[in-house]
């Protein structure tokens, strides 16, 4: 069942509930209460924004939803989402943690391990070769490839034996 509670500074005028949503108490100035629209920043958290005063304030629904109803008796920094999906956050989704712990949480590392050898392989160097083993040119990185007409990608699948070949062509980081 959601539950609704004052977000704290914002008593009489914002709540939020367990399930993740954050509703005005007098929207427009009408005495009526409504559900305020939530945006998906770049970094993919949901942010909503209140006004107090004249000035609005960006807040992450996460952290208001674990302010307001989960207990923080170790006053941890971090607000992990168990299931590390950005736009779950209903009290069940979250839990206070320390950046150590949220920084090795669940797949985190693998993804920056990929992302990282990903930047890795775009900066080396790369052999083009046609179908019969003959060098036709060395370019710089697989992004150079991409300016160059091929796709960047499967340059760099072709390089780490993911394919065969791209556009007629063998590709490597080795020379043959």
């Amino acid at each position: 069942m959601e539950r609704w509670k004052d977000i704290e500074g914002y008593e009489g005028l914002y709540q939020v509930s367990n399930e993740g949503r954050v509703r005005s108490l007098n929207y427009n100035h009408t005495g009526r209460a409504k559900n305020l629209s939530l945006v998906v920043v770049k970094n993919g958290y949901i942010i909503v924004g209140l006004t107090k005063n004249g000035k609005t304030t960006r807040k992450y629904v996460h952290r208001l939803v674990a302010e307001t109803f989960i207990p923080n008796p170790n006053h941890y920094g971090c607000v992990n989402h168990k299931n590390e999906d950005k736009t779950l956050n209903s009290v069940e989704n979250l839990e206070w943690c320390d950046h150590r712990y949220n920084d090795n949480y669940g797949s985190r590392n693998e993804k920056i391990k990929t992302f990282a050898r990903n930047r890795e392989d775009q900066s080396k160097k790369v052999y083009q070769y046609t179908l019969d083993g003959e060098l036709v040119y060395i370019y710089p990185s697989t992004r150079e490839c991409g300016r160059n007409g091929f796709q960047q990608s499967n340059v760099q699948r072709c390089c780490t034996g993911e394919h065969r070949q791209h556009k007629g062509y063998k590709w490597s980081y080795e020379p043959l």
